[in-house]
């Protein structure tokens, strides 16, 4: 029981972690992935036990908000571009 507390805190923090500092934690976000994907198939190849199957979720939520926290910011860079595309457009009008 006191595993299973501990699991659920160090996901919660991980997801925190990503959402806080997105950008930082995107050059390792190749690693993050490979070890969460590695931790998901040892829990979730555990059989009858509700800890493991909760623990397998929780590497699936942080996977997805690791992504999630990569396609904001993308979209961020993306519309920086357009911006900028606008603005020249903007200039060679005039």
């Amino acid at each position: 029981m006191f595993s299973f507390f501990l699991f659920t805190l160090l996901f919660i923090q991980l997801q925190v972690i990503i959402s806080a500092f997105g950008d930082q934690v995107a050059p390792h976000a190749e690693s993050i992935v490979a070890s969460l994907s590695q931790a998901f198939q040892r829990y979730a190849m555990a059989t009858d036990d509700d800890e493991s199957a909760f623990a397998a979720m929780n590497c699936l939520d942080s996977i997805s908000a690791l992504l999630s926290a990569l396609s904001g910011e993308e979209d961020d860079d993306e519309e920086d571009e357009d911006e900028e595309e606008d603005e020249s457009t903007c200039e060679i009008e005039k």
